[in-house]
């Protein structure tokens, strides 16, 4: 079949086309829809806003009901039947190949336009598996996607995995001004070149339509900069908070503004300007000491992610990205609730276990071999384990040593690293655990 990506089977495609064409049977036309939107008031009519004066059609989604407004006509699902049609849509972006190919967004789109195209002209022009899968194919295209990462400064490039770190140069940018002829658009690019010259990105080569290559490079890049992350100088300092991240993932300003207006004639007004967090510099010195809290490690195992995924390598992947979201918090007390969750979540045998028991068991076994060195790291986590306890249960805030704090963030982190190693012989959680269990046995 023409378009056909490899790999969707021939009963995928008789499903695609039984139930577009059955769903076809419940799309509506309403004739004399007028749409007339609303006059902005407060706020909103304070604010310059941009006005379109081409626009020919309008989408309208409410719950699972979806509509197109066009020239008076309403035309799509109503809720209960909009119910069937993203049910379709999710069934068909569960498929492998069109899973990585393309975003949700871009199945939905199509679907719908396919739906109500042969809704009005009383025929369609192809089968719907024809249609979307030559779209699907025309779609995929190979693109460079940057990340721009908050307070992030570096003097040279590097990868995490196969995640380029680097920053804009005015070079970069002259490239693209050079081949426009038109002044205006030149101009453009030295905007451009202002605006983004010196800063730092995480980058990544992906194939697949322009949304999903969006959404992929973001997963990609996301966890590059988590192992960045975990490896900075938070790990050793609890007290010095993580800042740098992926600014599509920020969850503060970037920038805090406070107004203040002084009372008095005539009246004054004064701004002031505050940034959050502290930017971090990697220099040579500085990559040494990421280098020495294993980032090499983790860089190697991100590249052994590019194939499929077995369980245990998804739960390092969540641990990696919830310790990085630990390093970036400032309360403390609430850094800790989030590592000793990390544990549990991968020490824990199943939910039917004592939590307390399966984490001391095998958390003590993964990092040390001798009896002394597994007492102290028991008696630690219980130490911790007291402090979330007394945190999340009773909103207390008991007393705790940096010192401490930083012994236990360096054993979940190593943790990790043992994990990691232990990808080359276990697909899953369980079996790292039994492999403890009989090596006990057999002691």
């Amino acid at each position: 079949m023409r378009g056909q990506p490899r790999g969707v089977s021939e009963k995928a495609v008789k499903y695609f086309d039984d139930t577009a064409f059955e769903l076809l049977q419940y799309v509506l036309v309403k004739p004399n829809i007028h749409y007339a939107p609303e006059k902005p008031v407060g706020s909103i009519q304070e604010t310059e806003t941009i006005k379109f004066s081409n626009v020919q059609k309008i989408v309208e989604q409410f719950g699972t009901s979806i509509y197109e407004l066009d020239k008076g006509d309403k035309i799509g699902f109503s809720e209960s039947d909009g119910e069937h049609f993203h049910k379709f849509v999710k069934n068909i972006h569960r498929i492998h190949p069109i899973h990585q190919q393309v975003s949700k967004q871009f199945i939905e789109g199509l679907t719908f336009q396919w739906m109500i195209t042969t809704k009005r002209n009383g025929k369609a022009d192809c089968t719907f598996s024809t249609h979307l899968l030559t779209k699907v194919e025309e779609s995929m295209k190979d693109y460079n996607v940057f990340y721009l990462i908050h307070l992030l400064f570096i003097d040279k490039p590097f990868k995490v995995g196969s995640v380029e770190i680097g920053f804009f140069t005015k070079e970069y940018f002259r490239y693209f001004s050079e081949l426009r002829k038109n002044q205006a658009t030149k101009k453009d690019y030295e905007e451009l070149t202002k605006d983004y010259a010196g800063k730092v990105y995480a980058m990544c080569h992906v194939k697949a339509e322009i949304d999903r290559a969006k959404e992929l490079a973001f997963e990609k890049c996301g966890l590059a900069v988590d192992v960045l992350k975990i490896c900075s100088d938070t790990l050793i300092v609890p007290s010095y908070v993580c800042s740098f991240e992926i600014n599509l993932k920020l969850n503060r300003n970037i920038r805090n503004e406070i107004i203040v207006e002084e009372l008095s004639e005539p009246k004054e007004i004064s701004f002031s300007l505050y940034g959050s967090g502290k930017p971090v510099v990697l220099n040579d010195q500085q990559m040494l000491e990421f280098k020495n809290r294993d980032l090499d490690t983790f860089s190697q195992f991100l590249l052994a992610l590019e194939g499929e995924r077995s369980e245990l390598q998804n739960v390092i992947v969540l641990s990696i990205q919830r310790l990085s979201r630990a390093f970036s918090e400032k309360d403390l007390h609430q850094r800790i609730a989030e590592l000793v969750s990390i544990l549990e979540a991968v020490l824990l045998m199943n939910d039917t276990g004592n939590l307390m028991d399966s984490v001391c068991k095998y958390f003590c076994r993964l990092l040390h071999k001798d009896l002394a060195s597994r007492e102290s790291s028991i008696k630690l986590y219980k130490d911790f384990y007291a402090v979330r306890s007394a945190w999340v249960h009773h909103a207390k805030r008991d007393d705790f040593k940096e010192v401490e704090l930083s012994i236990f963030q360096r054993s979940v982190h190593r943790i990790l690293v043992v994990l990691i190693d232990k990808t080359k012989n276990h697909l899953t959680k369980e079996s790292v655990l039994l492999e403890i269990d009989k090596a006990m046995l057999s002691a």
